[in-house]
């Protein structure tokens, strides 16, 4: 969907580059400077499983988080971390549905949106609908995007057009995409 997970994952040998200027756990404290967003890649592993990796920045990318103070840094974080997704190998279920595990933010030097969940994805016919558990560990303001009940619903208008609605345990969002 567009920011909660559905059960589906790429297939092997697939890569997935994204560059946004939306970091959804979070909003920027300082507009205007540096750079807010995140960079991602992605790979199709293996059979029913993929790993992301993201880069996430609020701000002055040039200034040490690490080593100068944060009054100095106009920025407040960088995050560089790792996620994945297994896709269980239940077959023939009605309504072709899916199950996934996974989780988001583990490892680097800062766990900021790290969390976990499980999702199941259903389709009929052109609508997929995806239904899902998720436990964040939270920082002070932000922490993982999903902390209780998520959902999301993508409607197929043709193979390469879809509209999506979901709400992410905080915020709900309406959009299109074309793949």
């Amino acid at each position: 969907a567009i920011n909660t997970p559905t059960a589906d994952v790429m297939m092997p040998g697939t890569v997935s580059y994204t560059i946004t200027d939306s970091v959804p756990e979070t909003r920027p404290q300082y507009p205007g400077v540096g750079f807010f967003g995140s960079l991602n890649l992605g790979f199709g592993l293996l059979p029913g499983l993929e790993a992301f990796g993201r880069l996430a920045s609020g701000g002055d990318t040039e200034c040490d988080l690490y080593r100068q103070k944060s009054a100095i840094c106009k920025s407040d974080f960088r995050d560089l971390s790792v996620s994945a997704k297994y896709q269980l190998p239940f077959r023939h279920l009605p309504f072709d549905t899916r199950f996934a595990l996974g989780f988001n933010d583990f490892g680097g030097a800062a766990t900021l949106f790290r969390q976990t969940y499980g999702v199941v994805t259903s389709s009929m016919g052109p609508l997929d609908l995806s239904l899902g558990y998720s436990r964040a560990t939270p920082r002070q303001d932000s922490g993982g995007l999903m902390d209780g009940i998520f959902g999301n619903a993508s409607l197929y208008l043709t193979n390469d057009i879809k509209l999506m609605l979901e709400d992410d345990t905080r915020e709900r969002r309406l959009g299109a995409a074309y793949q």
